[in-house]
């Protein structure tokens, strides 16, 4: 996938809370959402490794305070700024 079709968002299809992760470019921020709704359901790394498959680049491990954490290549165009929770109501079209 080029970068120029490579959405800004994949906004999930059913109302819930789902873990995010924000990434950034020098053209814009990224928002991927967790595939199967539930707090324990998706994990972030696996967010990471989707979206790393998504712009073409493998993910390496650095230390982290319990062990190895997965996060994209220094040398990617794409930084990871953020992860958490969001409770998406697809209805009222809130997020919280």
């Amino acid at each position: 996938m080029s970068v120029e079709d490579l959405p800004i968002m994949n906004l999930p299809e059913k109302s819930w809370e789902y873990k995010i992760v924000q990434f950034d470019s020098d053209e814009h921020p990224y928002l991927r959402f967790g595939i199967k709704p539930g707090r324990y359901r998706d994990y972030h790394e696996l967010i990471i490794e989707r979206f790393a498959l998504e712009i073409g680049v493998e993910c390496t491990q650095i230390p982290g305070s319990s062990g190895l954490v997965v996060t994209l290549p220094s040398n990617s165009t794409y930084r990871l700024s953020g992860a958490g929770m969001y409770d998406i109501n697809l209805s009222e079209r809130t997020s919280l």
